[in-house]
């Protein structure tokens, strides 16, 4: 994936719609009973932008779900941490639980992408820290990527994010992104 990150929603009957990445919750009304096809992708992490190296991708999940019509579900899509530019300055990260980065004077970690979820409920602004305690209402989750990072000029790339699990960056030293 690249800087964009979307979510999609299959029906049964031949439909689909997409949602974009707005940093904000998106709320989708079932229109037909149905058996459903739910594929989410994760944001990619940061980069720095001084630097052609790649931060990690962002996650994919997929899968079926019975959904009524005239009930709502949420759509969250998240997004890319902010680019890395400056040392000393940390950067946020992406929307929906992006790790945030850090800088000093010979270090830059960039900031990590957002998580795409989808939820049965809305529980306050709709992001996935706020249903630590109702996990159940979760639907369906794809992790956002590592960002990229750099440490005494030796190049390190973020690990990709998961549905499941993700994997680790790779490093020209032994230091990398989770």
């Amino acid at each position: 994936l690249t800087i964009k990150t979307k979510c999609n929603i299959y029906f049964e009957f031949k439909s689909s719609y997409e949602f974009e990445y707005t940093s904000d919750i998106q709320e989708f009304t079932v229109p037909k009973t149905g058996i459903y096809k739910l594929e989410v992708w994760g944001a990619q992490g940061s980069a720095i932008s001084s630097n052609t190296l790649e931060s990690g991708y962002g996650g994919y999940s997929s899968g079926l779900i019975s959904l009524v019509k005239g009930n709502n579900i949420f759509v969250v899509v998240g997004g890319q941490g902010a680019t890395v530019s400056n040392y000393s300055t940390n950067y946020s990260g992406g929307y929906n639980g992006g790790g945030n980065s850090f800088t000093n004077s010979d270090t830059l970690w960039g900031a990590g992408g957002g998580a795409t979820s989808i939820q049965n409920i809305l529980i306050n602004d709709g992001l996935l820290k706020n249903y630590e305690e109702s996990k159940s209402n979760i639907l369906i989750v794809a992790g956002g990527g590592g960002g990229f990072g750099t440490f005494q000029s030796n190049k390190n790339t973020g690990g990709s994010g998961g549905g499941y699990i993700g994997n680790n960056g790779t490093s020209s030293n032994s230091s990398y992104g989770v």
